[in-house]
């Protein structure tokens, strides 16, 4: 389940991105700029939760 999750996410990412580069609305570097900027979001995210699950009383975390 968590491959086939995986792959669905990616599938739905290259769809948008497909779509914001073809829009010339949308400049690249922005596009670019802001897949980074989501990444590194989603990075920093995992890595709270991380620190955040090590802190923790491991009764809380389960």
């Amino acid at each position: 389940m968590a491959l086939l999750t995986f792959a669905v996410t990616n599938v739905d990412d290259l769809l948008l991105l497909s779509l914001l580069f073809s829009n010339p609305r949308y400049p690249v570097r922005s596009v670019v700029v802001g897949q980074c900027l989501g990444v590194a979001f989603l990075v920093g995210v995992s890595l709270f939760g991380l620190v955040l699950g090590k802190l923790a009383q491991p009764q809380w975390v389960g």
